[in-house]
């Protein structure tokens, strides 16, 4: 308790799990570390944590679910795709129920899908407004050339994320709305 050591100008608790894919000299190695020693994250498996993995809807839930510290008793999903002893089963009930994904219109979740950004961006957006943070701010979107590109159900959180600085364009005048996360 209370030890901790610095990579990259981050600290993070010693004993925090560590990956053979995960070297110290990455920028992401101390993050890494930090989200594996509060479970949020748990890698692909016991020695491989895949950080340059798109990541998948069924991931995104999960992170969330976590963060929120919720309990196991999330209860069933109407997502017709999540059978229910799936390692992300209780993570999308739990996200539906709360508003932070409907799926798709045709019912269903597509766990293994990799996310999109907007996709990615919308479960944030909700996930903080359910959560009681401050999601009032947006940006100017002129400035991205593809800006109609984005979805109807994601450009309040498109505009909410770039304004405070969780995500950006993948240039000054492209915010890939359509590209999946890393």
């Amino acid at each position: 308790k209370g030890q901790y050591e610095t990579s990259n100008g981050v600290e993070y608790p010693f004993g925090a799990k560590r990956f053979v894919d995960v070297a110290i000299t990455d920028w992401f190695y101390p993050h890494v570390g930090y989200v594996s020693f509060l479970s949020m994250m748990t890698g692909v498996s016991d020695t491989e944590f895949a950080p340059n993995d798109t990541a998948t809807r069924a991931m995104m839930v999960t992170i969330l679910y976590r963060l929120a510290g919720t309990s196991d008793a999330a209860g069933d999903t109407s997502f017709r795709d999540v059978a229910p002893d799936s390692w992300y089963a209780k993570a999308a009930a739990w996200a539906e129920k709360q508003g932070i994904t409907a799926g798709f219109q045709d019912g269903t979740f597509r766990p293994d899908t990799s996310i999109t950004r907007e996709q990615f961006v919308t479960m944030l957006y909700s996930y903080a407004s359910k959560q009681g943070y401050d999601v009032s701010a947006r940006a100017d979107m002129s400035a991205f050339g593809d800006s109609q590109e984005i979805s109807g159900f994601a450009q309040e959180a498109m505009s909410w994320a770039v304004a405070v600085g969780l995500v950006s364009g993948s240039s000054n005048t492209t915010i890939a709305a359509k590209d999946t996360a890393k």
